[in-house]
């Protein structure tokens, strides 16, 4: 383009060293909305074609779950997958292409064409996909690059048509979105329909984005206007030569490099789109109506198939009411727009805000519970009225209301008297309309039309600036009442209405998830990290505010003054909080309250819950053949499946199918030494064919695993000892492991019912089944039964019994041996029958137990149970007492105190432009007898204080024993040695401060067995800490910079700077210091969480049922994270105490946040004008006529003036 287009400021090189390139005038025929009507439209199809693809996408993809799930085995859950992963990219997208689009090296075109191109690829490589998990993954990066022209479309609009012209292009841009998801899944059931196979729908987006990516190269031009000026410059740079000629937005980013500037773009999207509340509603509302659309995709194959039994064809059909109301309520908005808005916009000396523009949404939203409500009356089978009637009811608030893009042009409209010039300079050089998130606010900034009444106060009037800091605490409070309500609907949607039999839905919890451990143990961990960062945003917003509420004003420190009192500065003090008056205290008091509850419950609003399983425990020999049957006949086999959970039949499988897995012993021990077994039932010990007696399996002698737990209060694995189990330790049981010596206690499943006539002193006697009540009879008689041949004799047979459960001919062969007996002849007269049934011997102590030694194990694995649980009473008192802090600090706004006293550097620049009279006798001075004695001395007087009682202070009959001065009442010397950072707080907080951090550490061992309450005090005392270290930190961060006024002159660091003043960094902690000081109260927070945690224990009988008396509900501790919490805790404690032995600067005496102290040190010399405004030094200045008693004396104050500085002598 020649020259002569163009207008180029010229400068000298001296000046500028650049010529910069812009449009000529508005009327400059490059301008996007100076473009023929043909371009413009060109341009609007382009967009509208690309919108309706890419929303077509998301829904289309619907239809081809029924294949899926038989392609891959995948269930409905994970078909749905497929849908959800690639709408959360497609809303994750415009955060990085939107920036991207905006900078002037790449503009627009590059977006849509680079995106098209991609997205037709991946299509491609997802219908190639050979397993689900690739589909999943590519679906994601689709909607990723998919998300173009929700990102750039609407701004490429507002870039061609001007103001009055814009609201119908979006309304056709948003209809265009409408008609895409609705339009896909009849699409997709077509193609499916044809082709048979799940990836049809994939080849039609393929093809469709493979069209669309050549119909945008060749008819959508560049809209974004630093795009085409940069062009400009590059075609102006190659034909003469010079490289002066540069565009604003070069000039203004010569130094940023390409990616800083984008993530400086998504970062300013992201802290707008969080904390501009307007913005803020308008993307909470739009997800909540494209949360309805999209719920329409997903329920109607329910009702329309399920309910209705409608073909795949006519249940895509359904869609088609969506569509019929988008386009309804389009031409009614359109119709709306032309006849009643514009008008009244263009008539003389009318004022419409842009938010006039709202009513039709308005309307819409009433629309959108009463069609969810019709929507679900009608889905009942045999309805008179389908529910696809109530569809284009609903579509049309889903038109007015979902659209991002409608919303967010009703916030951009300029004022009616900008210029041509200023639109065309709003338009271009803003960010896009997706990026409308901050285009939109900052271009009608200057019109205070926010709805929300203390909102409309964004200018404050002079003096009550401290309110912005408040109202910022407002929007950060806001925020995390948003984020708990949504994470509390999820909860609640996903834990009261799930289908799983394992989730009690109780009122206290419910699970919201149930499976692995290691899933819902991190999700825990994950969620309660962002339950400590938004509890510790509460508690600073909270510390904030309570702050501002208790610093005093001028006029509070006056009459405090006037009454013989004082009050502190810059610091938190229960002086100022008494000083308030009731209106502040019971906000304050609220704030306060309002903290407990959230810190001793809020991180018990998710806890885990761990499942721990009972098992039973089978003897086999190592040579068991698949053949053999484990048990003898049906009634042994019954026993087997009482102690199993299940057929002994099923076991005998499992053992040669591989459904057992081989553990070593080592491994067996570790598998089932713990204290909570998670993942595995079943466990069959294998030993020697000797140990089994003809039998092809032994039971344990702890039925299972519950009765080695002894009643839940010992060990669950004391089956693995031979001793008594309370000395049973996995240590122990390994060492046995490594010698060779470990074994295990065993019976017999059943014993035969042996019945023996035997010789005794007194005649002949009957035993049944050798019980040892029995035998203790026929003891009774004697001195000393075992001792005798008798009792040695009777105690062999039942040992051998009892041992060996023999059968007829095994026991005559036993009795039948006299190396057997003490007395053969005894055992030749003893007779014996066998009763036709068995029985098994439950008493008879440890004597007939076998002890065997284990070759290895066979473990059966099973799916974990652990749950997620949500606790409802808690979610809602958490949300109650977040509604509470965001309604009262809004209470704080209007308060409407002015000059308050926020830092010390407040009160100074108060003092020097109005000093206190009442505080004119407690000057620091410096008499001459100071100053001949310095020399010597360097004057290292010390100070000698007593009690003051003031003319002016005393007034009312008072004294306060904190007014000091030097004994001549007129005089305070300079401290001769300079002080700690230490001193600048009080004793008492140091001693509270250490004495609650000592006692958390004691905290932590008692709680471990405590409820949830006490489980959460560390907590709440935690909380107490960090008020206590904040306000010690900013003591003596405050006393530092007091200090080194006396060192360097330098302007007061105050609230709302004037002058030369500088800006005070929000109640006097540096950023420095209150990033690692946040830092470290998350962490700690979040350390303790994982330290003592509200838990859940679950036992699971050996059948799968849930054993109630047995679960319990407990503090759960974690022995690595309670020792992380103790050094991260002991460490930031050093180096809260090294800090403290600081020294300071100099010797300057510290106010300690006295207000009559700080007063003290304000009394500049009379000709020193303004020195609030000016930079100022504190030390010691001449006057002769202080007081008639001193002819010569310097006095200490700050000032502006030359002064001594109190370490060196004139």
């Amino acid at each position: 383009m020649p020259a002569s287009n163009t207008s180029i400021s010229l400068k000298t090189l001296e000046q500028t060293q650049t010529d910069t390139v812009d449009f000529v005038g508005p009327g400059d025929p490059d301008i996007p909305r100076n473009w023929p009507t043909i371009a413009k439209t060109a341009v609007m199809v382009d967009v509208m074609f690309l919108n309706f693809s890419f929303y077509a996408a998301s829904a289309v993809f619907t239809p081809s779950i029924p294949e899926i799930k038989k392609k891959f085995g995948a269930t409905t859950a994970e078909g749905t997958l497929g849908l959800s992963l690639f709408v959360i990219a497609y809303g994750i997208g415009p955060l990085i292409l939107s920036p991207l689009s905006n900078l002037p090296g790449v503009g627009r075109s590059p977006v849509y064409l680079l995106g098209c191109l991609a997205f037709c690829l991946v299509n491609i490589g997802t219908a190639l996909a050979k397993n689900l998990h690739t589909i999943l993954i590519l679906r994601f990066f689709g909607g990723l690059v998919g998300s173009t022209p929700i990102s750039v479309g609407g701004a490429s609009l507002m870039e061609v048509y001007g103001p009055a012209e814009v609201p119908y292009a979006i309304a056709l841009y948003a209809v265009s979105g409408i008609c895409g998801p609705v339009l896909g899944p009849i699409l997709g059931t077509l193609v499916i329909g044809r082709w048979h196979i799940w990836s049809a729908t994939l080849w039609l987006l393929a093809g469709i984005t493979a069209f669309t990516t050549v119909l945008i190269f060749f008819t959508l031009p560049e809209t974004l206007a630093s795009n085409i000026l940069l062009r400009r410059a590059q075609r102006l740079r190659a034909q003469t030569g010079d490289p002066a000629y540069r565009i604003q937005a070069e000039i203004d980013s010569s130094d940023s490099h390409f990616v800083v500037e984008l993530i400086k773009g998504t970062l300013a999207d992201l802290t707008l789109a969080c904390t501009d509340p307007v913005i803020l509603f308008v993307n909470l509302h739009t997800m909540l109506i494209y949360g309805v659309l999209y719920l329409w995709f997903e329920f109607f194959p329910f009702v329309f198939d399920g309910t209705y039994h409608f073909s795949e064809i006519h249940q895509a059909l359904a869609f088609f009411g969506i569509m019929v109301g988008a386009v309804i309520s389009v031409i009614a908005y359109i119709l709306w727009l032309k006849f009643s808005y514009q008008p009244r916009k263009l008539t003389a000396d009318a004022i419409v805000e842009p938010e006039a523009r709202l009513i039709p949404g308005q309307i819409g939203a009433i629309c959108i519970p009463i069609c969810l409500f019709m929507f679900a009356w009608t889905s009942r089978e045999r309805h008179v009225f389908p529910p696809d009637n109530m569809l284009p009811q609903d579509a049309a608030d889903n038109k007015q209301l979902q659209c991002p893009k409608m919303q967010q042009r009703t916030l951009t409209e300029p004022s009616t008297d900008s210029s041509d010039t200023e639109v065309t300079s709003d338009a271009l050089e803003k960010a896009p309309l997706q990026r409308d998130r901050r285009f939109c606010w900052f271009q009608n900034r200057t019109r205070p039309s926010t709805p929300l009444p203390w909102m409309k106060r964004m200018h404050f009037p002079e003096g009550e600036e401290w309110v912005k800091g408040v109202v910022f605490s407002t929007r950060w409070v806001g925020l995390v009442l948003i984020i708990n309500v949504i994470l509390f609907i999820v909860a609640v949607v996903m834990g009261y209405s799930g289908s799983r039999s394992s989730n009690d839905k109780s009122t206290m919890s419910t699970a919201i998830y149930d499976g692995r451990c290691s899933v819902s143990g991190g999700w825990a961990t994950g969620l309660h990290a962002l339950i400590n960062i938004l509890s510790t945003a509460l508690l600073a917003t909270s510390s904030y505010t309570m702050q501002c509420l208790s610093a005093p004003s001028r006029e509070d420190i006056d009459k405090a003054h006037a009454k013989g009192e004082w009050l502190d500065v810059g610091t938190f003090s229960y002086r100022n909080v008494a000083a308030m008056d009731i209106r502040r205290k019971v906000i304050w008091l609220v704030l306060l309250l309002t903290s407990i509850p959230i810190h001793l419950m809020y991180n018990s609003v998710v806890f885990s819950s761990m499942a721990t399983n009972l098992y039973g425990i089978v003897f086999i020999p190592d040579d068991l053949g698949i053949n053999e049957p484990i048990y003898a006949d049906n009634r042994t086999a019954g026993l087997i499946g009482d102690a199993l959970g299940y057929r002994a039949q099923e076991l005998q499988m499992e053992i040669f199918n591989g459904t057992l897995r081989n553990l070593t012993l080592q491994d067996c021990v570790d598998a089932y030494a713990v204290e909570y077994n998670t993942h595995r039932k079943t466990l069959v010990l294998v030993a020697d064919r000797k140990y089994f007696r003809n039998f092809s399996s032994l039971r344990s002698y702890y039925e299972d695993s519950s009765q080695s737990y002894y009643a839940y209060n010992s060990y669950r694995y004391s089956w693995m000892c031979s001793e008594h189990p309370p000395s049973c330790t996995k240590d122990g049981v390994m060492g046995l492991i490594d010698q060779s010596q470990w074994t295990v206690f065993a019976q017999h499943w059943e014993y035969r019912n042996w019945i023996f006539d035997a010789p005794a002193w007194d005649g002949t006697m009957r035993i049944f089944s050798c019980q040892y009540n029995e035998l203790g009879a026929v003891y009774d008689k004697n001195l000393d039964p075992m001792e005798t041949s008798l009792g040695n004799d009777l105690k062999t047979l039942c040992y051998y019994v009892a041992l060996q459960n023999p059968n007829q001919e095994q026991l005559d062969a036993y009795l039948s041996t006299p190396a057997h007996w003490r007395n053969g002849s005894w055992a030749s007269q003893v007779s014996y029958r066998w009763e036709n049934y068995t029985r098994y011997i439950a008493g008879v102590g440890p004597a007939p137990v076998i002890n065997i030694p284990i070759s290895h194990c066979m473990s059966k694995e099973v799916d974990e149970r652990c749950q997620l649980l949500f606790s409802l009473p808690i979610g809602l008192v958490v949300i109650m007492c977040n509604v509470i802090k965001l309604v009262f600090i809004c209470l704080a706004v209007n308060t409407k105190r002015k000059e308050i006293f926020l830092t010390v550097g407040d009160a100074i620049a108060s003092f020097l432009a109005e000093p206190d009279p009442a505080t004119r006798h407690l000057l620091y001075v410096q008499s001459q007898v100071d100053v001949d004695r310095c020399s010597q001395e360097h004057m290292s007087m010390g100070r000698r204080v007593t009690s003051w009682v003031s003319r002016n202070l005393c007034s009312h009959g008072r004294t306060r024993s904190s007014f000091l001065i030097a004994t001549d009442s007129s005089s305070r010397p300079i401290p001769s040695r300079r002080k700690r950072w230490y001193q600048a707080a009080s004793p008492e907080h140091w001693t509270i401060l250490l004495f609650i951090s000592v006692a958390m550490i004691g905290q932590a061992a008692q709680s471990v067995m405590q409820a949830v309450l006490l489980s959460n005090t560390p907590q709440l005392l935690l909380s107490i800490i960090y008020f206590l270290s904040n306000s010690i930190l900013t003591n003596m961060l405050v006393a530092a910079e007091y200090n080194d006024y006396a060192i360097h002159r330098k302007p007061l660091r105050v609230s709302w700077p004037r002058a030369q003043q500088r800006s005070t960094r929000y109640l006097s902690l540096p950023y420095r210091y209150r990033g690692p000081f946040v830092v470290v109260a998350v962490a700690l927070h979040w350390l303790i969480s994982q330290s003592l945690f509200f838990l859940q224990v679950r036992v699971f009988d050996i059948d799968g049922t849930v054993i109630d008396r047995w679960s319990t509900t407990r503090c759960g501790y974690s022995l690595v994270a309670l020792l992380t919490t103790i050094i991260v805790g002991a460490i930031a404690t050093i180096a809260f105490l090294v800090l403290g032995l600081r020294k300071y600067k100099s010797n300057m005496p510290l106010p300690l946040y006295s207000s009559v102290e700080i007063s003290a040190a304000c009394h500049p010399p009379q000709d020193d004008k303004d020195s609030a405004l000016k930079p100022v030094m504190w030390g010691a200045v001449a006057e002769s006529k202080l007081d008639q008693s001193l002819t010569e004396l310097r006095y200490y104050t700050f000032t502006s003036k030359e002064v001594i500085p109190p370490d060196h002598c004139s």
